[in-house]
């Protein structure tokens, strides 16, 4: 591969151990605490020994929360940076990766602010090719994660990319049917970009970088951008 370096309240109680009943009084009247009004529903409750309880909160939910956010697909991933005015143009560089993509695969690595992304948004703009872009993160933890962005990426290029393909079983053998969908349903080029590999560094998603640079067919140019 070519490359460069540039607490919530007690309730009360009654003897036999039944939350005592809301007063009607308060029916009607808004919680001071919680802003919630009551009802009438909550003071038959009450008296039943059923009273209402408040959805359960924490970490379970910011757990599952975790979970969603890792294996949906974000679209915003699949975007290069946007290039302000007057973007610098480092005319070596850009004509060296350019000339890396023609032969088939390119790593770039450099330190942060480097501006690694911004010449990789130059040379897809450049390049005479379609392009697929994909922003890696740390919560990319799963190799489902990775591959269903890049085939979501695409899928925007090549309709019907990827309608049979399903996230299941290892590493190794999801890698080998996206390759497989590749060589099936895509026949001219395409440039690849996977920006910021090295936040899946002693991830599974990691593996299936290394396997896609060297299983992916010679129609897609792979393009591996990462800190150094």
């Amino acid at each position: 591969m070519d490359g460069f370096y540039p607490s919530r309240p007690r309730e009360s109680r009654s003897p036999q151990g039944i939350p005592d009943p809301v007063p009607t009084d308060l029916v009607g009247r808004r919680c001071p605490r919680t802003g919630l009004t009551r009802g009438r529903g909550d003071e038959d409750e009450a008296r039943n020994g059923h009273a209402r309880q408040p959805p359960a909160t924490g970490r379970p939910q910011a757990c599952e929360r975790a979970a969603l956010s890792a294996n949906a697909l974000l679209r915003t991933r699949l975007r290069p940076p946007r290039l302000p005015a007057g973007a610098l143009e480092r005319a070596s560089l850009l004509e060296r990766a350019l000339h890396g993509i023609e032969r088939g695969r390119l790593s770039v690595v450099a330190g942060a602010g480097y501006g690694k992304s911004t010449l990789l948004a130059q040379v897809v703009e450049r390049s005479p090719y379609p392009s697929v872009w994909c922003s890696c993160d740390a919560r990319m933890t799963e190799t489902s994660a990775l591959l269903l962005h890049i085939s979501a990426g695409f899928g925007e290029v090549v309709p019907g990319f990827g309608a049979s393909l399903r996230p299941q079983g290892t590493t190794a053998e999801q890698v080998t049917a996206l390759c497989n969908e590749v060589d099936l349903t895509v026949a001219d080029p395409v440039v690849l970009v996977l920006d910021d590999v090295h936040t899946l560094i002693d991830r599974p998603a990691a593996e299936a970088v290394a396997q896609l640079i060297d299983d992916l067919p010679d129609v897609v140019r792979l393009i591996v951008c990462g800190r150094s």
